[in-house]
């Protein structure tokens, strides 16, 4: 027995001693007991907060803190503010049960070392938000787009006002292989203040490319007191593919881009929608109020309209709030059915900025002359018309198109491939989008690797 260890046992002797009727002991835990243990680059604590903060804080940037199996309840949240990885033991072996405002406050420091949480149960306590995230409106080569949310829980809350389960400020990266169920509001995204800076900042949203916080291969069960699973506001953008997303009675937009408005808050910049598979018997899935959009190959048995589209009340002067070179093809009822519809509903306080065949085209099931004169066409790029009107979309791919099986939902067999172009003088074709390389390159990375060269070829012989 060590000399401190002997100091704690004879301390706890002498304490234990009765004086009338009061009895004590004091025990002072050893550092053969600390429940934060290691040193850079990995460190391993015990599920309560005070050890896992105690590992954060002596954590360096890029550094591990492993969270080993266990169940506890914070009753305070954790501050992190270096990008490290915060790693559980997995779904249902690492259950942390909030009991606190906001469970996790993620800062991002840099845009060269991954941040991830991953490997976690958060059981929300019925009202607590998960996860805050946050990073810099900067410019766009710098931005803060290095955060991976991966192969976690996230259930029981009713978490909304003005964040969501999981609320994101000027952070881009991945949120994958998430289990989200019984939430309010699963993720929002924000800018900074009234979003005006952000636009400024970053310009338009370059779509297809990392510039945007990605939702992918995630399954989110809602139920008739959801609200809806994703929000954007204030500047921010969001995508989202390969999910998978049921529940009943949803009375709000599953997904909703929010425009700008006459109190002088910005609008969502907007993002991509595709892959997914929606459940449900409340709706729409989609309201695009602004920002520019794509929205492709979603699988939905809802049997109400996809999507709504209505410019926000307020009529920015800026044009790339109001919606623009939005498209929306192929999207179903189930795999095989029908293209699912598109409605106009909620009014346009803009006029005529909403304009089919203008400001967003559709391949309606009923057009003519659909990625000819009007609308958005499919199929081979062989089989593309020579001839086209300016604005009209066509979706070359060799792929089908009338059967969504294997490209649709968490994991896909055969992740979608194809280029969308985009008429853009009279007969004239030009390659205008496609989508962003699959699985996100974030979830290839691991603290082990991340920055590190990639590894020289193997197998090569010269012939």
């Amino acid at each position: 027995m060590n000399r401190i260890k002997r100091i704690r046992l004879k301390l706890a002797v002498l304490t234990g001693m009765c004086f009338g009727l009061l009895c004590g002991v004091i025990v002072i835990d050893s550092p053969a007991m600390a429940a934060c243990t290691g040193s850079s680059p990995t460190w391993t604590s015990t599920p309560d907060v005070a050890s896992v903060s105690t590992c954060v804080s002596s954590a360096s940037t890029g550094d591990t803190v492993n969270v080993s199996a266990g169940s506890a309840t914070w009753s305070s949240g954790l501050t992190i503010t270096k990008n490290l990885s915060l790693i559980g033991a997995g779904i249902g072996n690492t259950v942390i049960t909030a009991n606190t405002g906001t469970l996790i406050s993620y800062t991002l420091t840099n845009n060269a070392t991954l941040a991830r949480v991953s490997g976690f149960t958060f059981n929300m306590g019925g009202s607590n938000c998960a996860m805050d995230v946050s990073g810099s409106t900067v410019a766009l080569g710098s931005k803060l787009d290095r955060i991976r949310i991966d192969h976690n829980r996230f259930t029981n809350t009713t978490c909304t006002s003005s964040n969501g389960n999981l609320n994101f400020t000027n952070a881009w990266g991945v949120v994958d292989h998430n289990t989200i169920d019984n939430v309010r509001v699963a993720w929002r995204a924000w800018g900074t203040g009234t979003g005006a800076n952000n636009w400024s900042i970053w310009g338009d949203i370059n779509l297809g490319t990392d510039q945007t916080l990605w939702f992918e291969d995630n399954t989110i069960t809602l139920n008739g007191s959801s609200y809806m699973v994703a929000d954007c506001d204030l500047a921010g953008r969001y995508s989202a593919r390969y999910n998978s997303l049921a529940g009943t009675s949803i009375p709000f937009p599953w997904f909703d881009w929010h425009g700008w408005t006459s109190s002088g808050n910005q609008g969502c910049f907007g993002g991509e929608v595709y892959g997914n598979i929606f459940s449900s018997n409340g709706g729409p899935m989609i309201s695009q109020r602004g920002g520019r959009a794509m929205i492709f190959y979603n699988s939905t048995t809802s049997g109400v309209p996809a999507y709504n589209v209505y410019n926000n009340n307020g009529c920015p002067g800026d044009e790339r709030q109001k919606i623009n070179n939005t498209y929306v093809w192929n999207n179903r009822n189930g795999n095989t059915g029908g293209r699912g519809g598109w409605q106009s509903t909620g009014g346009d306080n803009c006029g005529t900025a909403v304009v089919e065949n203008s400001t967003f085209w559709i391949d309606g099931s009923n057009a003519t002359g659909v990625g000819v004169t009007n609308g958005v066409g499919a199929g081979t790029l062989a089989a593309r018309s020579a001839t086209c009107m300016t604005g009209v979309g066509y979706w070359a791919t060799d792929q089908s198109i009338t059967d969504l099986t294997g490209m649709v939902g968490p994991n896909p067999t055969t992740p979608i491939s194809g280029t969308l172009y985009k008429c853009t003088s009279t007969n004239t074709w030009t390659s205008y989008y496609t989508p962003f390389t699959y699985p996100h390159p974030l979830t290839r990375i691991t603290a082990s690797t991340d920055g590190a060269p990639p590894s020289p070829p193997q197998g090569l012989r010269i012939q």
